[in-house]
């Protein structure tokens, strides 16, 4: 079997070496939608390719995990973002039914241990969802099913918890303990991976307080005029960094974990 990380690099025959020596399968789940005036639609379906596909190599190298990455889904539920031009959504039962209909496909070759690996909040409930679904499937020989959901963007479910102390001398939005859209920290990561997509210039509005309704169920139109929230202009190199590489070994950190799993 050739030495990959991609799923979608194999054939039929390595795919079944994979399988049986029962690799980690990651699904990055994203979105295409607007994050304020300086971020790019791709923000979220960037970050989740990369996420996993750095982690994954970083549990390898460094613990020895066998996992595979599978092409991503570059569409999300962002209906709330609609107001936005060039914002691309998908209903919940849609996204729901969609990696309901991966993840069975992937469990039924033999596969056993599948992270839906979630890059925006607006997925998190139709991703759920979905982990529940799967997580109830039959066969496999009576033998566990593991089907987890890693995300970054709802640190009061997330287990990869990250020290925002790191942080708080980078930006205000860090003492928050949250990474609110298009803001400071969010920006951060993409100025430290694609800083070539990032136009600062081009904030020249106000932006809205990160604080209050940011988690309401409202089109962000109405919460702010520029699409984010927090302020992007305290965003630094330094802290996405510091950021990136805190979520990425943490993901790796998760994956020699979940590899233990009988």
């Amino acid at each position: 079997m050739k030495e990959t990380l991609l799923y979608a690099d194999l054939s039929w025959k390595e795919m079944a070496e994979a399988v049986a020596s029962q690799r980690i399968v990651i699904l990055p789940i994203g979105s295409t939608e607007q994050h304020g005036p300086h971020l790019p639609l791709c923000t979220d379906d960037y970050m989740a390719q990369r996420w996993a596909f750095e982690s994954a190599r970083l549990a390898k190298e460094s613990f020895g995990v066998q996992s595979l990455v599978m092409p991503g889904l570059h569409y999300g539920n962002a209906q709330h973002h609609m107001g936005f031009t060039g914002t691309v959504s998908l209903s919940f039962e849609t996204l729901k039914n969609i990696t309901v209909e991966i993840g069975k496909s992937v469990l039924s070759h033999g596969f056993r241990k599948l992270v839906l690996l979630n890059v925006h909040g607006g997925n998190r409930y139709a991703v759920r969802a979905a982990a529940v679904e799967l997580g109830m499937a039959q066969g496999n020989g009576g033998l566990p099913l593991y089907i987890r959901v890693v995300e970054d963007c709802d640190p009061d479910i997330n287990p990869l918890k990250l020290d925002y102390d790191k942080l708080k001398g980078f930006t205000e939005e860090a003492s928050l303990g949250s990474m609110v859209h298009g803001g400071a920290l969010e920006t951060s990561k993409m100025v430290y991976l694609r800083s070539d997509l990032v136009d600062l210039n081009r904030i020249q509005e106000k932006p809205a307080s990160s604080r209050g309704s940011t988690r309401e169920v409202f089109p962000y139109h109405i919460l702010t005029p520029t699409g984010a929230m927090g302020n992007p202009l305290e965003a630094t190199k330094e802290a996405g960094k510091v950021l990136w590489e805190a979520l990425v070994l943490h993901f790796a950190e998760y994956l020699r974990e979940l590899s233990k799993k009988p």
